[in-house]
């Protein structure tokens, strides 16, 4: 037998309602391929083949674990800012402290009839922002549900001392506190992109230790931050946490009446904010000669903060690579061939890049472009 045998996630996984499609599995296959600290790589292309589903099934799939606490997920950027596996970290129990454990606890586990507490699982759901090693010092393995104030007041007076809040308790306060703030829920949390990507736990206590006129400011200066963000942003870019925790909104100039006083960003050079922005110009019947020419010298290309392309545009677009053995793909010879038209050298050579971004496969007319 080859492979894994054992899968190591929380038992609570199995009787929580809330995980749909696809999760469990994925959950499944994630626990197996973990390191001692819960880490592991795996490819959600071969996880769909594993499972014989789509990769878009599998990103919902993690998309709704790392909401609901049960993974933590760590994109990857090669070099060439191209896309690698992600990495993931399946998250356990929280280890509860060895001073806290006596042996009227044991006892008290062993008495004939009495079943454990149940496990409260917070709803909303939340995440975690980071978990103790499991095995890892003198605290030994054993994991705890989560307990109330008065719980926590009881096991302390027969422990002899004062119990303090664990991490999973003061994360689920946490987490059920910033989705019971609708202003910062509806103002911050759901209008800055790729949230899936970040802890809550982080981000609002970086709220919270804000004064009222400076979350009034962030929020104002936030539509100009995104902008400025999506300009020349990279995969993983500046998170919500960072934007609050550093005050980055004092880096746009307030104006009365709200909002901030950005009137242009600079897409970078070779990104696909910028190549989106090239194809819009090329579509429009623009002259996009300079455009190009400016960008093999690696200077960006300056637009109005509301024609930054938007993330529904970029996703549009297609990555091919431009070459094989140093000889054109037929797809970049194809796209070669069109933009002469234009007096664009679109060539492996001008582009200076492995692959490149296009509005499709092949040009508009062409042979494989009707056959399709």
């Amino acid at each position: 037998m080859t492979g894994p045998r054992l899968s190591i996630t929380l038992a609570t996984a199995f009787t929580d309602p809330r995980l749909k499609g696809k999760a469990l599995n994925v959950l499944g296959i994630l626990g197996s391929h973990t390191d001692r600290h819960g880490w592991c790589t795996r490819s959600q292309v071969k996880m769909a083949k594993q499972l014989g589903c789509v990769p878009s099934t599998i990103n919902a799939a993690v998309k709704l674990l790392v909401e609901l606490g049960y993974i933590e997920q760590r994109r990857l950027v090669r070099e060439d800012n191209g896309d690698r596996a992600s990495e993931y970290r399946v998250l356990l129990d929280d280890v509860r402290p060895a001073e806290f454990i006596t042996d009227d606890d044991e006892l008290e586990e062993e008495e004939d009839g009495v079943d454990p507490p149940p496990v409260d699982i917070p709803t909303p759901p939340y995440r975690l922002h980071r978990h103790p090693r499991i095995g890892s010092g003198s605290i030994p393995i054993r994991t705890i549900p989560l307990s109330n104030d008065e719980e926590r007041e009881a096991r302390g007076a027969r422990v002899g001392v004062a119990v303090k809040e664990t991490a999973g308790e003061k994360a689920a306060r946490i987490a059920n506190e910033a989705w019971a703030d609708t202003r910062f829920i509806t103002s911050a949390w759901q209008v800055w992109p790729d949230t899936a990507a970040e802890v809550i736990t982080r981000t609002y206590p970086a709220w919270q230790a804000l004064t009222s006129e400076e979350q009034e400011a962030a929020l104002a200066a936030m539509p100009a931050a995104i902008a400025s963000m999506r300009a020349g942003r990279r995969k993983g870019g500046r998170r919500l946490f960072n934007y609050l925790e550093e005050r980055a909104w004092k880096n746009f100039h307030l104006v009365a009446g709200g909002g901030a006083a950005l009137s242009s960003v600079t897409l970078a050079a070779r990104t696909l904010p910028w190549f989106a922005m090239f194809w819009r110009l090329v579509a429009a019947g623009r002259p996009v000669k300079v455009m190009f020419e400016n960008m093999q010298r690696g200077t960006g290309y300056a637009v109005r903060v509301a024609d930054v392309p938007s993330d529904a545009e970029t996703g549009a677009l297609v990555k091919i690579g431009v070459a094989v053995d140093g000889r054109p793909t037929a797809e970049m010879a194809a796209w070669t061939a069109a933009m002469a038209r234009h007096g664009i050298s679109f060539t492996p050579l001008s582009i200076g890049m492995p692959f490149v971004w296009v509005p499709s496969r092949w040009p508009p007319g062409h042979e494989q472009a009707r056959a399709g």
